[in-house]
């Protein structure tokens, strides 16, 4: 998957389960900037990041 598809899917899926639009967006910046530091294509995502 392309990162910002992997974006735009968590920004809705965090929508779609009761966050709000800001909090979505945190959600969706913060696995972003934790896939961009890790090595190869899909890592695994903690717990604490979804």
């Amino acid at each position: 998957m392309k990162p910002l598809f992997n974006y735009y899917v968590i920004g809705i899926g965090s929508i779609l389960n009761g966050k709000t639009i800001p909090e979505a967006h945190n959600t969706a910046v913060r696995v972003s900037a934790y896939v961009c530091t890790r090595e190869g294509a899909m890592p695994e995502i903690p717990d604490s990041l979804k």
